[in-house]
């Protein structure tokens, strides 16, 4: 079991801890060759950080979200860098996987092929896109649509990719944006039925 924290680890940015569920044996990834403090030169940050100083550092930077592929851990990152890192499980060595697609990522979502990141702001009128990221090769696309719209979870049983949206800002009003992962096709499902919906879930296959 995989774990994030918003605390610790070598800057004080999150951590990831593993907790072995035979054993219960309870550990924290090694991050630190991807970790940098703030204000460390040539590390990048996006302007909306520019208040907190020069740069906003790398690596592991309170990390929203966490999904497993069974090879790879994958990392949200929600400050510096907005970056996904990728621990892998074997070895435990760290990448960081960077992308101007990247924004404020706050979900991600693995089919063992491909990772899903949530963004949650940019993209068509500012609403959030879906970052995809092969794994086999480390490439990135956005998908975008203008159903999306302050993206809130996302979900993939292998066949499609489901994010919420909350439209307007508002509690009541709210729908599924569900995308096509062979055709990259993008459709809104919209129902009375929906209030809050925070979170997504599948009965069976693999989610985020």
């Amino acid at each position: 079991m995989w774990i994030t924290t918003s605390g610790g680890d070598t800057y004080g940015y999150g951590s990831v801890v593993k907790i072995d569920i035979a054993r219960g044996a309870i550990s924290v990834g090694d991050t630190s060759a991807v970790d940098q403090p703030m204000g460390t030169p040539d590390a990048p940050c996006d302007t909306w950080m520019a208040p907190y100083g020069p740069n906003c550092g790398t690596g592991i930077n309170y990390p929203s979200a966490i999904a497993n592929d069974g090879t790879n851990v994958w990392v949200a990152n929600t400050s510096g860098l907005e970056g996904i890192v990728k621990i892998n499980i074997a070895t435990g060595a760290v990448t960081e996987i960077d992308s101007s697609t990247f924004c404020l990522p706050s979900g991600v979502a693995s089919t063992g092929t491909d990772v899903f990141v949530m963004n949650t702001c940019d993209g068509t009128d500012g609403g959030g896109s879906v970052s995809q990221i092969n794994i086999a090769t480390g490439v990135v696309t956005e998908i975008d649509s203008s159903t999306f719209n302050d993206l809130l979870a996302i979900a993939t049983n292998g066949t499609y990719v489901w994010v919420s949206n909350m439209i307007n800002y508002s509690p009541s009003d709210f729908s599924v944006s569900q995308i096509d992962i062979a055709t990259g096709a993008v459709t809104e499902i919209d129902s009375s039925t929906f209030n809050s919906d925070y979170y997504l879930a599948f009965g069976a296959g693999p989610s985020g």
